[in-house]
C-alpha cells in the first residue's frame, strides 16, 4: 500500500473518503465539485483518495490532483481488496470529526453533502443517503429494494437504502469500526448496535456519467455479511438464546419440507416425486439435524463467555465508565 498525505489534512473536520477503482475520468470533475461544495460550508475539510487496484490510469490522475490540493491525501492498494477494505484504509487514515463516504463515479451528487452534514448537526451519529428516484436499470432496482427489504427486516434498520455509498458518520463511531467482507453494505446497522443515533435524508441520484458499473447483482454475500454480524454481534451477550431461537427458524423449514414431501406423494406423479422427494428428504435431514446442534453450540458458547469474558469487555459500548457511587 502507498500513500501521499498533505500535512494541512491533520487540522480537517470534515473527511470525505472516496473508494475509486477504474474511475479516472470521473475524478477531477468530482474533486472539483467536492471543492466547491464545502468551502461554502466554511469547515476545513480534507478527501481521501483510495485507489483500489485500479488497472486504468486513475492513481496518474490523483497523483495530478494530489500535487493541485494541500488538503488531499492518496492511497494505492496494489491489488483490488474491494469496497470494504478501501473504506478501512480510509477510515484508519481519516482525521475529521465526521467522514463522508461517497462514490467516484458521481452518480451521488457532491452537492447533497451539505444535507448530511446538517443532518447531523440534530445529533446524529451516522446520516446515509436516500436514493428516492434511483437512476439505475431496472434490475438493480429490482436487486437494491430486495436487499433493502431484507436487510430491514432481519436488522430492524428503518433505513430505506441501507447500501446507499453517500454517508456520514462521526468518528466516535468510525474509528472503532472493524469491517470484514462487504459489511460496509450494513454501517446503518453497524452503528446502530454501537449504541449510535441512525438516520437518512434524500440526496439526488444521476445515471453514470462515465466509463461502467462495477455492480455485481449477486448480493448473497450481503446475506453472509448479515448473518455474520447477527451472529458476531448477538452472541456477545445471550448465546444460548440466540442459537435456540435460530434453532425454531431451521425446525420450521424442516416441518415445512416433510409437510411438502407428505403432500407431493399424496397428490404428484411419480416422474415428479423421484426429483422432488430426495431434495425435500435430504434438506429436512439437513435443516433437522442443524436444528438439533444449534442449541448445544449455543450452551457451550454460553459456558465459554463466562469462563473467558472480562469484566469490561462491552466498554465499547459504554459512554460514562468514571461514576461515582454514594
Amino acid at each position: 500500500m502507498e500513500s501521499q498525505t498533505n500535512p494541512k489534512s491533520s487540522t480537517a473536520k470534515i473527511s470525505v473518503i472516496i473508494p475509486v477503482y477504474n474511475e479516472s475520468p470521473s475524478l477531477p470533475e468530482l474533486c472539483a465539485r467536492i471543492d466547491k461544495t464545502l468551502i461554502t460550508y466554511n469547515e476545513p475539510y480534507e478527501i481521501i483518495l483510495i485507489d483500489d487496484g485500479s488497472t486504468d490510469d486513475s492513481f496518474a490522475t490523483m497523483e495530478k490532483l494530489y500535487a493541485e490540493r494541500t488538503n488531499m491525501s492518496i492511497i494505492r492498494h496494489r491489488v483490488n481488496m474491494g469496497k470494504t477494505m478501501a473504506l478501512m484504509t480510509g477510515f484508519r487514515h481519516a482525521v475529521g470529526e465526521i467522514v463522508v463516504t461517497l462514490d467516484a463515479d458521481l452518480q451521488d451528487h457532491p452537492e447533497a453533502m451539505p444535507d448530511l452534514l446538517k443532518k447531523m448537526e440534530e445529533g446524529y451519529d451516522f446520516v446515509g443517503g436516500w436514493r428516492h428516484k434511483r437512476q439505475d436499470s431496472i434490475m438493480k432496482h429490482f436487486i437494491s429494494h430486495t436487499y433493502n427489504f431484507i436487510t430491514k427486516q432481519i436488522l430492524k434498520v428503518e433505513i430505506h437504502d441501507i447500501n446507499c455509498g453517500y454517508k456520514a458518520i462521526r468518528r466516535e463511531y468510525y474509528s472503532r469500526f472493524k469491517l470484514t467482507g462487504d459489511m460496509h453494505r450494513i454501517i446503518p446497522a453497524i452503528v446502530k448496535a454501537m449504541g449510535g443515533r441512525i438516520t437518512e435524508v434524500p440526496v439526488p441520484h444521476s445515471p453514470r456519467k462515465y466509463g461502467s458499473s462495477c455492480y455485481n447483482l449477486l448480493r448473497y454475500r450481503g446475506i453472509l455479511d448479515i448473518i455474520a454480524f447477527i451472529g458476531s454481534h448477538s452472541t456477545r451477550w445471550r448465546p444460548f438464546h440466540v442459537f435456540t431461537e435460530l434453532a425454531f427458524a431451521f425446525w420450521f423449514v424442516t416441518f415445512l419440507l416433510v409437510g411438502m414431501w407428505t403432500i407431493f406423494n399424496i397428490t404428484c406423479s411419480s416422474q415428479f416425486l423421484s426429483l422432488v422427494t430426495p431434495i425435500c428428504l435430504v434438506g429436512a435431514t439437513i435443516f433437522g439435524l442443524a436444528g438439533i446442534l444449534l442449541p448445544v453450540i449455543g450452551l457451550q458458547t454460553e459456558i465459554f463467555l463466562q469462563l473467558v469474558q472480562k469484566p469490561d469487555f462491552n466498554d465499547q459500548f459504554i459512554e460514562q465508565r468514571n461514576i461515582r457511587r454514594s
